[in-house]
């Protein structure tokens, strides 16, 4: 065991394992989170395991694992993690598909300043031309 990882704090793990998954040493950045992780670290941890478990960097690919890790940021309240709850739910990724609370996920996401979220909003919407109030909301997301 390097001598860093023996005097490191939580944080500090967690920058190197951003650092090691940047330089696309997947399996090392994956034990370097979850070390954070056990160590308290919680700050986008989740989120970045999450990442890992749905490509398969290195981690076995499981779905169910990614859902489950990006819903945990996403009940802290992480817009990034609510963003991407709500992209899982929509594609029925590790969870069955269910739009309308993709769609309640996507505008939580937006109404914390998730320009992607209110941009995917607008297309849902776009896509709905169903109505005048759905191109409304159309408008209105776009102008986020």
């Amino acid at each position: 065991m390097p001598f860093f990882e023996l005097i490191a704090t939580p944080k500090e793990t967690y920058n190197e394992a951003v650092k090691q998954f940047d330089a696309q040493n997947f399996s090392r950045a994956v034990l370097l989170f979850e070390k954070a992780l056990r160590n308290g670290y919680t700050e986008a941890t989740y989120t970045r395991l999450a990442c890992c478990s749905l490509e398969g960097k290195g981690t076995a690919k499981n779905a169910k694992r990614c859902f489950e890790l990006t819903a945990i940021d996403a009940q802290k309240g992480e817009k990034t993690a609510i963003n991407n709850l709500a992209y899982l739910y929509n594609n029925g990724i590790g969870v069955e598909a269910d739009k309308a609370k993709a769609v309640e996920l996507f505008k939580k996401a937006a109404a914390l300043g998730y320009v992607d979220a209110a941009y995917t909003l607008a297309q849902i919407y776009r896509k709905q031309r169903q109505s005048v109030s759905s191109q409304i909301l159309c408008r209105d997301y776009l102008k986020m």
